[in-house]
């Protein structure tokens, strides 16, 4: 029987690199040896923290081990050790100690003995023990983070200090974690512990009565005079014994309910409210063995007070207000530019809002206006209102409309006369619907705005079939700012 062992390996080197992923891999050579009957192959050892490891395996013809990766530690030193047919191993080559300090960062080794005690169905406590040591310069780690890797991704439950190596960490119930620890530092490769996994059992509820919790939150929203909207959110139940309300109450600070939804709702509009009146709230949930708002101590709490006043009344007015009016309109089809629009409107605003007026406006003498787009035309353009302007003034939110009859007595291009005479004009009356773009008041009056549409013309000579469709059609734009007269002198 062959006892004897292959010559001691000699002529080990070890080159460092990095891989397709930047890791670093050690490619080891070495001169070939000897035995009395012959070597069969290598194996080729990696010293570490994790001690001695066989890294790689080659044949008895190769010289050669390369790509061995050095799982993360900087500093590693390899030996190569022979082997015959009989399975006789030689004396490990001696040590060559590989450095990748100028291929990687500075580099803390990882914690390792990971543990996990005292697991509940919502905490753990995890222990490790420190890392045991840094490479290429690196500062010692400045703290320890506690890591849940059962999303992939990982999510960091806990940090402590660099002497803190137990920490009680907050988990879920009946779910499995899976526990890893890498120290802290910035500038430097921080290497992480192997994970644990640890399972959290459901929770247990102890006797306790049901109950239910009022929402996290509510807001307020379309407050007018006497109404406003009360939001919240929908909560499932998250603790021992809390059930889901059987409905909800909107009630003031002093417990007066003033809207009351069954559940699942999420939202009350509140009704029969006073003007201008500060109102504080707050969402109040019923069921369970708890639901009188009288309720103290940890069941059935309240959603914080929401806020809000009701908006104040605008007096209506009762008398007759006079207002300049000024503004400009576009006859679509017809020209390029706005029509200069002025004139007086004297209104009256009764008790409920309701706006009755008459409106006069001034001809429009000589403007310019472009037929076809591009044909400069001279013309007078009247608009005669043909009853009064009725409307509606609701707060600050005026509405009117207004009924005119669009006339074009004179068209000329060049003073050369195309159309008009007193009877050129629209053969309908246009309706113009008015709505105020901002606040308006009867004191400060406001501006209007508003489209309508003009029907073919009539009576304007033997060119009426060419004006007529240069004219009609709708999406005229038109806005007026009524602005109060002064008052007369005395």
């Amino acid at each position: 029987i062959d006892t004897v062992p292959p010559a001691q390996v000699t002529g080990v080197s070890v080159t460092m690199g990095l891989d397709y992923t930047n890791l670093p891999v050690a490619d080891v050579r070495w001169t070939a040896t000897t035995d009395n009957v012959g070597v069969v192959g290598y194996d080729v050892y990696a010293q570490g923290s994790g001690g001695n490891v066989l890294v790689a395996s080659v044949g008895g013809s190769e010289t050669r081990a390369f790509n061995i990766h050095t799982n993360g530690y900087p500093t590693t030193a390899f030996t190569v050790v022979a082997k015959d047919f009989i399975g006789n191993a030689s004396t490990p080559s001696d040590p060559v100690t590989a450095n990748t300090c100028g291929l990687v960062p500075p580099t803390v080794y990882p914690p390792t003995g990971v543990v996990a005690d005292t697991v509940t169905a919502t905490a753990a406590t995890i222990s490790w023990r420190p890392s045991s040591a840094t490479e290429c310069s690196a500062a010692p780690p400045t703290g320890y983070a506690v890591i849940d890797r059962a999303s992939g991704t990982g999510v960091q439950l806990v940090t402590t200090s660099p002497t803190t190596y137990s920490v009680r960490v907050a988990l879920s119930p009946d779910t499995r974690h899976v526990i890893s620890v890498v120290p802290t530092g910035g500038g430097q490769r921080l290497l992480e512990s192997s994970s644990i996994e640890v399972q959290t059992p459901p929770v247990t509820c102890p006797a306790t009565p049901r109950f239910v919790r009022g929402p996290s939150g509510a807001s307020v929203s379309d407050v007018t005079t006497t109404t406003a909207t009360i939001t919240w959110p929908n909560e499932p139940p998250s603790e021992c014994g809390q059930v889901i309300p059987t409905a909800f109450e909107v009630a003031a600070a002093d417990h007066v309910v003033l809207a009351t939804v069954a559940s699942p709702g999420t939202s009350a509009t509140l009704t029969g409210l006073t003007p201008g009146t500060i109102y504080n709230v707050h969402v109040h949930a019923i069921g369970g063995e708890y639901s009188g708002p009288g309720d103290s101590g940890p069941f059935n709490t309240n959603s914080p007070d929401v806020t809000f006043t009701t908006v104040a009344p605008v007096d209506p007015p009762t008398d007759t207000a006079t207002f300049g009016v000024a503004g400009t309109a576009t006859l679509k089809n017809l020209t390029k530019g706005a029509l200069p629009l002025s004139g007086q409107t004297t209104a009256t605003f009764a008790a409920d809002g309701a706006v009755s007026a008459n409106l006069t406006i001034a001809p429009i003498r000589s403007v310019t206006l472009k037929v076809l787009g591009f044909l400069p035309v001279s013309a007078t353009v009247e608009m005669i209102p043909t009853a009064p302007v009725t409307g509606q003034l609701t707060g600050t939110r005026l509405t009117a409309t207004a009924k005119v009859r669009i006339k074009l007595p004179k068209i000329t291009t060049a003073g050369i006369p195309l159309a008009g005479g007193a009877g050129c004009q629209a053969t309908q009356v246009s309706s113009i619907p008015l709505a105020s773009t901002g606040p308006f008041t009867v004191a400060g009056g406001g501006t209007l705005a508003g489209s309508f549409s003009i029907s073919n013309l009539a009576g304007c000579g033997v060119l009426t079939g060419l004006v007529s469709p240069l004219t009609a059609g709708g999406g005229n734009a038109i806005a007026v700012t009524l602005t109060p007269a002064a008052p007369s002198a005395t």
